[in-house]
């Protein structure tokens, strides 16, 4: 083992130059756990998966674990949820984390080549610009997301981000958003009496992008046109997007925001409070 140490630093340091302390071969392994939850039990990060190290992507799915299953704790903790809808954590993480492992040994597989000609080979194709594009990075598919409008492409997806000049100030749309569900649209729009107390009852905030300077209500002017540069991409112009920003469904008109806030609704209800224990 040290001899393949010095060997592997042999370009940049000698034994003459320094002294190899500790030296350890890694060994990765891609390992996923099958019960995330039992009872008031739930594991998170790697406790849950163990990520191959191509994609950085193992601090990353910790990170969209403890987004995933902290608003649903604390609407159950609020009393607006039962206990049931933390079962939608397993059914929603555990798939995805599978595909980004997937795509990380993808990655994988790219990066180590260990025969020189075949990495000379893969080096040609993208310089050239002919290698297989990358797949792209795995979003949602289960759990709560619409499964009912047409534009459901972008259900599971990651909404954008955004920083907002509110009172001379940069926000950052997850300032804005405390954890709430949020309805982005296009354009400053007026909300009927009913979607209005559907957004209430949703406790969701309305976040619209403002291209002028002129105050609206619930109108942001976005420095960087991220999200609007997305709904334009997309040909949308609402997105209803959940407190972990996963995007639940879209609308590529406003007078489909009311169907789209009534879907969230019914999926909702199969999670309301009951008298059912949280067991």
């Amino acid at each position: 083992m040290p001899a393949k140490a010095w060997e592997l630093l042999s370009d940049w340091i000698k034994p003459e130059n320094a002294t190899l302390i500790r030296s350890a071969m890694y060994t990765f392994r891609s390992l996923i756990a099958e019960k995330w939850r039992n009872n008031r039990i739930l594991i998170a990060g790697d406790a849950c998966h163990v990520m191959p190290p191509f994609m950085g992507q193992g601090m990353c799915a910790g990170f969209r674990d403890a987004w995933n299953l902290s608003w649903k704790l604390d609407g159950v903790l609020q009393g607006n949820y039962s206990a049931n809808i933390l079962d939608t954590y397993t059914s929603e993480r555990k798939p995805h984390v599978e595909d980004v492992i997937d795509l990380s040994m993808y990655m994988g597989r790219i990066i180590c080549v260990p025969d020189e000609k075949e990495a000379h080979k893969r080096d040609e194709s993208f310089f050239s610009g002919t290698a297989e594009p990358i797949p792209e990075f795995p979003i949602l598919t289960n759990g709560l997301i619409s499964q009912k409008d047409q534009f459901n492409t972008l259900a599971g997806s990651i909404a954008p981000h955004g920083i907002f000049k509110i009172n001379g100030a940069e926000t950052r749309l997850d300032q804005l958003a405390k954890q709430q569900f949020l309805l982005l649209t296009s354009k400053a729009v007026q909300l009927s009496h009913d979607d209005t107390e559907i957004l209430d009852q949703l406790n969701c905030k309305v976040v619209s992008i403002n291209r002028d300077d002129e105050i609206v209500e619930n109108g942001y002017r976005e420095q960087d046109d991220n999200i609007y540069h997305f709904m334009n991409e997309h040909n949308v112009q609402a997105l209803l997007v959940r407190p972990d920003f996963y995007i639940y469904g879209a609308a590529k008109r406003f007078t489909e925001v009311s169907g789209l806030l009534e879907n969230l609704v019914q999926d909702l209800a199969e999670y309301t409070l009951t008298e059912a224990a949280i067991y």
